[in-house]
């Protein structure tokens, strides 16, 4: 298990230290993966024009194909996220 985002190697580690995440956090500054999984979200307010990763949870199987998505862009309960990943072997 991991997680990505667009945040920098140096915040992501902070971040993961602070929640005492047991898994690495990896950083897609050049927003890759966020193109190829088709996840941007442009911001458009009086004054801000901006593109960021909606967050999005994808659990992927050891064969590269996806088995659980979420990609409503809102944060989920723990537990949701938990079940979903303890539904897999």
């Amino acid at each position: 298990m991991w997680g990505i985002s667009t945040d920098t190697p140096f915040s992501q580690d902070k971040f993961r230290e602070s929640l005492s995440l047991p898994f690495p956090l990896l950083s897609d500054m050049e927003r890759k993966v966020v193109k190829d999984y088709h996840i941007e979200h442009e911001i458009n307010v009086p004054g801000i024009h901006s593109v960021v990763a909606k967050r999005t949870y994808f659990l992927v199987g050891t064969d590269g194909k996806i088995l659980w998505e979420n990609v409503e862009g809102k944060l989920l309960p723990d537990q949701q996220v938990v079940d979903a990943v303890t539904k897999f072997p």
